[in-house]
């Protein structure tokens, strides 16, 4: 996995946690994994808006013809409604991985062993050396926000018998048509045999609000730790290569950046590579890549620029 800096910067994500900083190779690692699982979600959420649109146009192209008329809402079934309940899983897990590494995260920061569940640190808070601020942001983000992911990442990994949070899909026609997959009403105590869906809980925007409440958990960990914020730059990882020797002229690792556009001029596109090679002396330089007019126009093709 591997976290973008155009796309957290473009959004102003994780500054406060890039800032947080410790001579530990432990906390570098929970920091950066933090920084890949978010990237995750945030590109999860992207596809959920994109996909969203779709479903919602080609509903549209039909909609006419179809009997609505003081209808609440209607079964929509379409490979892009496919396409959209299949996000809901993974991004359920990516938000339950990114809740426990706060816990890992806050450990390794404080020198103090804590339980690798948020769920297990949040029913015996008072019984951990934490500070009492990040203590009571994280009592506050697990009441408002936690135990409901939890909730319901639960329900997705395990088997009662259907799938629950994708067995409910429908265009909710009022008062504007909208995509909703509705999950069960929260539970403090899971009995799947008494789900109810009374409060027509949209998942979209439930995971939408999800994603929106970690970050925010996250960076407020990190400004209590006294973090700045910082803007994210590029990186590579080198030492996933292993042993670079004996030293011998070579490339190592090519950065790849693309960014699209679309102007009253038609789409268009940004792209830059830059190489990191090795030379006899165990050396690494650094040579930008460009284009020949066949590469470009192969660019322009996989990307739908004119």
């Amino acid at each position: 996995m591997l976290h973008l800096p155009q796309i957290l910067n473009q959004h102003g994500l994780f500054q406060r946690l890039n800032g947080l900083k410790k001579e530990s190779h432990k906390f570098g690692d929970l920091k950066e994994a933090i920084l890949n699982h978010g990237t995750d979600a945030i590109l999860r959420m992207e596809r959920i808006r994109h996909l969203n649109a779709v479903v919602l146009k080609e509903f549209e192209l039909f909609a006419d013809q179809a009997v609505l008329k003081g209808e609440k809402r209607v079964v929509f079934a379409a490979q892009s409604m496919g396409a959209l309940l299949g996000e809901i899983s993974p991004l359920f897990s990516t938000l339950r991985v990114l809740q426990n590494r706060v816990l890992a995260l806050t450990s390794a920061w404080e020198s103090v062993q804590l339980p690798k569940s948020m769920n297990d640190f949040s029913k015996k808070a008072d019984k951990y050396s934490v500070s009492r601020d990040v203590k009571d942001a994280i009592a506050s983000y697990w009441e408002r926000s936690g135990k409901h992911v939890k909730f319901y990442r639960d329900i997705d990994q395990h088997d009662f018998n259907r799938a629950e949070l994708t067995s409910r899909y429908f265009i909710d026609l009022l008062p504007e048509p909208r995509v909703l997959a509705e999950l069960p009403d929260y539970q403090s105590v899971l009995r799947p045999s008494e789900f109810s869906y009374a409060n027509q809980i949209n998942a979209f925007e439930f995971l939408d609000d999800a994603c929106f409440e970690l970050h925010k958990l996250i960076e407020e960990i990190a400004e209590l730790y006294g973090a700045e914020e910082v803007p994210h730059s590029d990186s590579v990882r080198m030492d996933q290569l292993g042993d670079l020797i004996p030293w011998r002229s070579r490339t190592l690792a090519i950065m790849y950046e693309q960014s699209l556009e679309t102007t009253e001029n038609g789409r268009q596109m940004n792209l830059s590579a830059i190489r990191i090679d090795q030379n006899t002396e165990g050396k690494l330089v650094l040579q930008k890549m460009l284009l020949d007019g066949k590469q470009l126009e192969a660019a322009k093709k996989l990307y739908g620029v004119q």
